[in-house]
């Protein structure tokens, strides 16, 4: 599975998501997209809309960037501890999160607080709110983009595992082992 022929054929999917900031908006788009690259039924019609649901990596990539980036304007050094926490509290959050646009801003709060700087949320976010118009585009072109890769690497793995006994593989990812029987 070479991932830059895959991502030509899902391209689609990315640049509606790019354009509406919705996972939800996209999901039939995705789907759509997933079934014409040759991802099974069973398969897309499960992971895709799940992806949609609670599958956020965009988002749980972009919380920590944006408390580091006021941090770092208001000249604040956050130590490793808070940056641990900081991480775990948006990978938490991002699968709560709801596929609609902006709706990341509202726990901006509580990291702002998890990192030790909540004194500057409100600034912060007023900061990050002219920003997040882009941003979260671009977390939502991740998250779609994501959800077709999961869905076609399940497709893959599941493909592979049926062949497991049938040809008398050594392991899913390998070629059929001739031992000469």
């Amino acid at each position: 599975l070479n991932g830059w022929r895959y991502y030509v054929k899902i391209f689609a999917a990315p640049v509606l998501a790019f354009a509406t900031s919705s996972s939800a908006a996209t999901l039939p788009r995705s789907i759509q997209v997933a079934q014409e690259a040759g991802v099974r039924k069973d398969v897309y019609s499960f992971i895709i809309p799940l992806g949609a649901a609670i599958n956020m990596d965009g988002t749980a990539l972009g919380f920590p960037i944006m408390i580091g980036l006021i941090a770092q304007l208001h000249g604040i050094s956050l130590d490793f501890s808070k940056i641990v926490v900081v991480l775990i509290l948006s990978v938490v959050i991002s699968i709560g999160t709801a596929p609609i646009p902006n709706v990341g801003m509202v726990y901006l709060t509580m990291l702002f607080e998890a990192a030790g700087i909540g004194e500057y949320a409100g600034e912060g976010i007023a900061t990050l709110f002219v920003l997040d118009w882009l941003v979260d585009r671009i977390e939502t072109a991740v998250n779609v983009t994501s959800d077709q890769y999961v869905a076609k690497m399940t497709d893959v793995i599941d493909e592979r595992s049926k062949l497991l006994g049938k040809n008398k593989m050594c392991c899913w990812w390998c070629r059929p082992v001739t031992r000469g029987e």
